[in-house]
């Protein structure tokens, strides 16, 4: 996966928004599977900052192959979840690191009893303002998804 198929994955799902346009309710959720085959800095280096500080104020230019540049926010309901099979970062992945949360689970040993489920449960009423959204909703379907 290249910085350029990933910004399309974020602009053709709707979590980069082009800057004229209102942002959306609706809530998405991009799951990035075996970061460990790809440099974390160089794959998500430039989206750091619009990710962490999203809306208007943090802008993401995207550059089309025909030269024109046009400009992007991220919006509040758009979810980034990985996976990742090193267990220690090194170099310039280190400076990623810090941006994210990361849970660590082992296949090889048994996992603490409901741990992970606990964890994600207090996420969502932390990011829902201490209400769980309806059963339907995509969040609670990406966690259901998760703990299976």
């Amino acid at each position: 996966l290249s910085k350029k198929q990933l910004a399309e994955i974020f602009i053709n799902s709707g979590c980069l928004i082009p800057v004229k346009q209102p942002s959306i309710s609706n809530r998405i959720i991009i799951i990035l599977e075996n970061l460990e085959k790809a440099s974390l800095s160089e794959l998500l280096g430039e989206f750091l900052q619009p990710l962490e500080n999203r809306g208007l104020d943090n802008l993401y230019t995207v550059k089309k192959a025909n030269g024109v540049s046009h400009a992007y926010y991220f919006h509040e309901n758009c979810f980034l979840m990985g996976t990742i099979a090193k267990s220690r970062l090194q170099g310039s992945d280190l400076m990623v690191q810090q941006h994210f949360l990361w849970v660590q689970l082992r296949w090889d040993g048994e996992p603490i009893h409901g741990l992970l489920r606990k964890f994600l449960r207090r996420k969502v009423l932390s990011k829902f303002r201490g209400q769980m959204p309806p059963p339907c909703d995509p969040v609670c379907k990406m966690v259901e998804w998760i703990l299976t």
